[in-house]
């Protein structure tokens, strides 16, 4: 059977490996054109805090007996609502940041590693599926040519970022990973 505390700590110990590892990006950025992006890690550290999104996912996993991964799910389904109906196209966008910090949280609770950015040597174009700010503000900007991104639009901080550092970008072209060996 299912227990409801060890869930509930899973998820805790989750959220607090997803706060040290934005915490320890944010450390790391020394470039002081980078530096002044890093107020979105600061936004994601507060979703990490954010009351409803805690409360809601340890609320579905004592209601539902669900583990933290589903219940965590649940409450995104709710917030990701929520964020759809904003007419503000740059609050909308924000609907992108809760998916970069709770993905970095799925991540966590299935001891998954993420790929490290900082590790590419030589000079590249990036290929990815989507680059999260924190990735973004990882990049050795000696060895980054360009990027590509299946998804993002003109207001994703990726695209933002990328317009204020100089770096070659192009976001949401749905299938670039597919394409592109």
């Amino acid at each position: 059977p299912m227990h409801v505390d060890e869930e509930v700590e899973r998820f805790h110990r989750a959220l607090d490996e997803s706060r040290n590892q934005l915490r320890e990006i944010k450390e790391k950025i020394l470039d002081p054109e980078v530096r002044q992006h890093t107020f979105i890690l600061d936004v994601h550290l507060m979703i990490l805090d954010d009351e409803m999104l805690i409360q809601n996912t340890e609320e579905h996993v004592r209601k539902r007996k669900v583990n933290a991964e589903w219940a965590l799910d649940l409450t995104l389904e709710k917030l990701d609502t929520a964020f759809k109906a904003i007419e503000d196209e740059y609050l909308r966008e924000r609907r992108s940041d809760l998916h970069y910090v709770s993905s970095r949280v799925f991540r966590n609770l299935m001891g998954r590693k993420h790929d490290d950015i900082t590790k590419i040597k030589g000079k590249v174009i990036l290929v990815a599926h989507d680059l999260s700010p924190a990735d973004t503000l990882q990049m050795n900007l000696n060895h980054i040519a360009g990027f590509i991104t299946d998804i993002g639009g003109k207001v994703s901080h990726t695209a933002i970022l990328a317009r204020s550092l100089g770096i070659p970008a192009v976001v949401g072209l749905e299938v670039a990973t597919s394409l592109i060996n």
